[in-house]
């Protein structure tokens, strides 16, 4: 169980098999398997925020709190750390049984295509 402080008010998360379930709705690959937390992951880590508040709407605890509207209002605020919010996310996919797997190799990938990048910039420059 993950918690955050949104207005106030602290707000509990589940990165279980129940947000596993429908945050793969998101995402089908070609050949049929679910791949939407993969596919959020990695818009995440592009800073997606459309992605991080689907993210935590999936994940909440109690499903009527905190609000969709609630979440995007308190993500949109500027006296919201958005970048912390997104770090806590991922440390939450990083930490929970279900999801820990998934998502150390969706980031290990992201951040080899990231320094592949980065070499061939160099190396063309």
């Amino acid at each position: 169980m993950a918690t955050l402080n949104i207005n106030g008010r602290e707000c509990s998360f589940n990165f279980g098999f129940g947000f596993i379930r429908e945050v793969n709705k998101v995402r089908k690959a070609d050949n049929g398997e679910f791949v939407g937390l993969q596919y959020r992951i990695g818009q995440m880590h592009d800073g997606d925020p459309e992605a991080l508040c689907d993210v935590l709407i999936k994940a909440r605890e109690n499903t009527q709190e905190p609000t969709a509207k609630e979440l995007e209002e308190w993500l949109e605020n500027p006296a919201t750390d958005i970048d912390r919010v997104y770090e806590d996310v991922m440390g939450f996919l990083l930490s929970s049984n279900c999801t820990k797997k998934i998502a150390r190799k969706m980031i290990d990938a992201i951040e080899q295509e990231e320094t592949r990048q980065a070499e061939k910039e160099k190396k063309n420059g």
